[in-house]
């Protein structure tokens, strides 16, 4: 699967970013920088984590990170 600006880096599911729209929740999203650091190289500034994966990660990094494979 190919990342796009619609797909999560993690999930790979429908992020729902509307980056163009001003209104867009991934401009005010906490995202915790730990969180961000994960995202691979190649696909950072590329697309946004989805708002699930943003909450399951602040809910367990440890269990995130497992499911994932970034240990």
């Amino acid at each position: 699967m190919t990342f796009t600006d619609k797909s999560c880096p993690f999930c790979k599911q429908d992020n729902n970013c509307q980056v163009n729209n001003v209104n867009c929740w991934c401009k005010t999203a906490e995202i915790p920088k730990e969180l961000i650091s994960l995202v691979p190289k190649s696909h950072k500034k590329i697309s946004c984590i989805c708002k699930s994966c943003i909450l399951e990660f602040k809910k367990d990094p440890d269990i995130f990170k497992v499911k994932y494979n970034l240990l």
